[in-house]
């Protein structure tokens, strides 16, 4: 590798972080039109339509132009070309009225910024091209796209538990309705009969014995006699007995 293909791998390198970090500013912008080959003029007239777009978008305090070329050809030839191709750019842009010609810086970078990179003597449309960056004074909405957000972390409120003691609630009874129960019939009194008094005996009929009425009395009486009689004459025989008993007998 020589050391010509080295510088232009650097400067292509450096160019491309340039872009890149301007990109990321709110306060510029840029835009890249292309050319034909061996050419000056811009490709197409709707390529400064684009540049018109920005001017009356923005607030553009100032505005650099920077013309390449691709490797086919003179080194010190696409240095000349890229030069009147970033000049091209000035004029039109100086001929919109709307940017003064003081604010407008231009250079030829030749052929040692490639945006893509080849061998010397190579034709690449994208190599022939001029990079415009605009200044702004305040943010371009063409451009700049605010950062997003920092993410809402939602972090659930700490739950706290709070007793309170419940109110007392007085209610009144409800009424009980009973049906009355009407009183049992209160037992009857009954009443024992005064006593009455026994009848006395009917008297024992007289018996008749030869003549002579007795009474039962008398004949009761009578045999209770006999038997007291009775029982003190067996009496007195058994005390005889005994004492016959007694009275020693002679041999």
């Amino acid at each position: 590798m020589n050391s010509k293909f080295t510088k232009v791998v650097l400067c292509t390198a450096a160019a491309l972080m340039s872009m890149e970090a301007m990109a990321q500013d709110w306060t510029s912008g840029s835009e890249t039109l292309y050319f034909e080959y061996d050419k000056s003029n811009n490709q197409t007239g709707v390529d400064t339509d684009r540049i018109r777009q920005v001017l009356e978008s923005c607030d553009v305090t100032s505005m650099s132009i920077t013309g390449h070329a691709d490797t086919d050809g003179n080194a010190q030839y696409n240095q000349g070309l890229s030069e009147r191709r970033a000049d091209r750019i000035k004029s039109q842009v100086v001929a919109m009225r709307m940017l003064d010609a003081d604010a407008i810086t231009t250079r030829g970078a030749g052929e040692t910024e490639l945006a893509v990179l080849t061998n010397d003597n190579v034709r690449e449309a994208l190599n022939r091209r001029a990079e415009i960056v605009f200044s702004f004074s305040q943010p371009c909405g063409l451009y700049y796209t605010p950062p997003p957000a920092d993410p809402v972390i939602y972090e659930p409120p700490v739950e706290t538990v709070t007793y309170t003691e419940p109110a007392p609630v007085y209610t009144d009874p409800a009424p009980v309705y009973t049906q009355p129960v009407a009183p049992a019939p209160a037992a009857p009194v009954v009443t024992a009969p005064p006593p009455v008094a026994a009848p006395p005996p009917p008297p024992i009929p007289p018996i008749a014995a030869g003549g002579n009425v007795l009474n039962v009395g008398q004949v009761l009486l009578g045999a209770g006699a006999l038997a007291a009689l009775y029982a003190g004459l067996d009496y007195n025989d058994d005390d005889n007995d005994n004492d016959n008993n007694n009275v020693p007998v002679s041999p």
